[in-house]
């Protein structure tokens, strides 16, 4: 991903350039005025838009990542937090198949499932049955959660680490 100064050097280029060119194809088009110069017309009109667009985009990216990183930090804080406070099973992936896939589950700490505390991944699929599985879990920012799953599988799919709660 490009940095974002050099985000915004692409973006003055592609207005200089189109600011350059609008004088230039205006005088082409009143001096000339033959259809075989609409193309520089067209040409100044698809810069203006990329123009539009590159500043678009630019301007999205930058509250993107802005967010991401106010993200992270809050996710930080409470990861840390709910790592001192909670034990369980940090979903580290998910795979596609994976009856968790849609429940957001991923970087969350699932702490039971049916009522068990599974303590690593085979436990975990161990306490899957056939059909309705309750699975309470943390989400990211620290709120307990409860989600219903349906599966025929007894495997969950994903990847997990071992959480283990400090003694306070």
């Amino acid at each position: 991903m490009f940095q974002r100064q050099e985000r915004r050097i692409l973006e003055v280029t592609v207005w200089t350039v189109a600011a350059v060119l609008a004088p230039y194809t205006t005088f082409v088009i009143s001096k000339y005025s033959d259809t075989v110069f609409i193309g520089a017309l067209f040409l100044n009109i698809l810069l203006f838009a990329a123009g539009m667009l590159c500043t678009r985009i630019n301007n999205t990216l930058d509250v993107v990542l802005e967010d991401e990183g106010a993200d992270h930090r809050e996710v930080g804080d409470a990861m840390a937090l709910e790592t001192a406070q909670v034990g369980g099973l940090r979903v580290l992936r998910v795979a596609g198949s994976s009856p968790l896939r849609g429940q957001a589950m991923e970087k969350g700490i699932i702490r039971s499932i049916n009522g068990g505390f599974p303590t690593s991944a085979e436990e975990a699929n161990q306490l899957l049955v056939p059909g309705k599985n309750e699975i309470e879990w943390v989400a990211r920012t620290g709120k307990p959660m409860t989600s219903t799953i349906f599966t025929k599988e007894s495997d969950l799919q994903v990847q997990v680490e071992q959480i283990t709660p400090r003694k306070t």
